[in-house]
């Protein structure tokens, strides 16, 4: 008899074991190419952020519907087509042994190019710029960012200004300057840093968004960072600056940028702090 039971459980085991092997989600929904009518070929990547889970793909149809078995598991989904920026959910999914219709997505067309080091020259709304590493605009050169465009950071990385920055966006199409994380929160990069050698270089911050970074505590930083600027022309107006670990705005030693018309919120210190040390 005890031998009996030994096998009939080790069949049951077995059993158990090929069930969840054999257990699988449904997942479906449509993602759709902006400003056309055949949406074929879009990669919709499912990646594995939980051991049970597999990464696995599917391809959109034209009329932009995909459909997909996963194993059962916690997933990131990314979607990505040539010529348009990619885009992924913005939380991880669970999907277990049913069936998920997730929401409706539209790439919009666009590159995205990868900077890291110095940087100058003009950036631009048709591009998504992601940060790869801290990025300086060196000490006699200047950087252009227009309306629309959207700055991701993809890590804990911080712009440098020794030159000029002029980010002005207008009212309505405001330049973004964020974390490159699915699910953004503070911290996740940097922030924006002005140092000495821009006292004889002017720079703009205007309509911008500027959210979920800074790493300081206290009055030592901010999503914006002023530090020995003097009396250099710097303006920050009608901007967003949000989500900082420490303040929305630092002004240390001798900074003294103009700050007018900002919505300031949701910073763990101080929305403007400056002091003289």
């Amino acid at each position: 008899m005890r031998y009996l039971n030994t096998i009939t459980f080790l069949l049951s085991l077995l059993f158990s074991t090929i069930l969840a092997q054999d257990r699988m989600a449904t997942v479906d929904g449509f993602c759709y190419l902006e400003g056309e009518t055949d949406h074929t070929g879009t990669k919709v990547l499912f990646e594995a952020t939980s051991p049970s889970a597999v990464t696995d793909s599917a391809f959109t149809s034209e009329t932009g519907s995909y459909s997909i078995g996963l194993a059962d598991g916690i997933y990131a989904v990314h979607f990505f087509h040539d010529g348009y920026q990619p885009y992924t959910l913005p939380q991880n999914y669970t999907f277990e042994n049913n069936s998920y219709t997730l929401s409706d997505v539209t790439l919009v067309s666009g590159a995205v190019q990868e900077v890291i080091g110095n940087v100058s020259g003009e950036w631009f709304s048709s591009t998504t710029y992601h940060v790869m590493g801290d990025i300086t605009v060196d000490a006699g050169d200047t950087l252009i960012i227009y309306p629309g465009t959207i700055v991701k950071f993809m890590d804990v990385y911080s712009l440098s200004v020794y030159g000029s920055l002029f980010a002005q966006g207008a009212e309505g199409d405001s330049i973004t300057f964020t974390s490159g994380q699915a699910s953004p929160a503070a911290g996740d990069w940097a922030g924006i840093r002005f140092y000495s050698e821009s006292d004889s270089s002017a720079s703009v911050l205007q309509y911008c968004d500027m959210g979920y970074g800074s790493t300081g505590t206290g009055g030592s930083d901010g999503l914006l960072y002023f530090y020995y600027t003097y009396d250099a022309p710097i303006e920050v107006a009608n901007s967003n600056i949000h989500h900082s670990t420490s303040n929305g705005i630092s002004c240390n030693s001798y900074s003294s940028p103009m700050i007018m018309g900002n919505t300031i919120h949701n910073n763990n210190s101080y929305g403007i702090y400056c002091r003289n040390y």
